[in-house]
């Protein structure tokens, strides 16, 4: 329980340093253009470079993180049956998240990009 509270904690500041580097006043047309570009691209495409890799990202951070609080970042950890497994978990689990995280937000801007309301980059 622990662990996910952590995660959650960590994910939350993972997208704050990510808007950080971003430019934030952006005008209404420079987010459409940019929206215009994306969705060119096709959903599928979409949610493979913002959600896979986010979940993959996540992925490594998981067992990174995991190293550290099992064996104290013991390399032995990495070569034993417990890193299999907790990958394998880690894996399937936040692939999976990633997949629906890029969904929830190509549906999110598509949404906004249709009503024609302000659409965040």
């Amino acid at each position: 329980m622990t662990t996910l509270i952590f995660l959650v904690i960590i994910m939350i500041i993972y997208i704050f340093v990510i808007r950080k580097n971003k430019k934030m006043a952006y005008t209404e047309e420079e987010k459409r253009e940019h929206w215009k570009k994306l969705s060119a691209q096709g959903k599928n495409r979409f949610i493979l470079k913002t959600g896979l890799s986010w979940g993959l990202s996540m992925v490594i951070f998981t067992t990174i993180l995991d190293a550290f609080w099992k064996k104290n970042f013991s390399f032995s950890y990495f070569t034993s049956h417990d890193f299999l497994g907790d990958f394998i978990v880690y894996f399937v689990v936040w692939l999976l998240g990633g997949y629906f995280f890029g969904l929830h937000f190509w549906l999110r801007m598509e949404k906004k990009y249709r009503k024609g309301k302000d659409i965040k980059k």
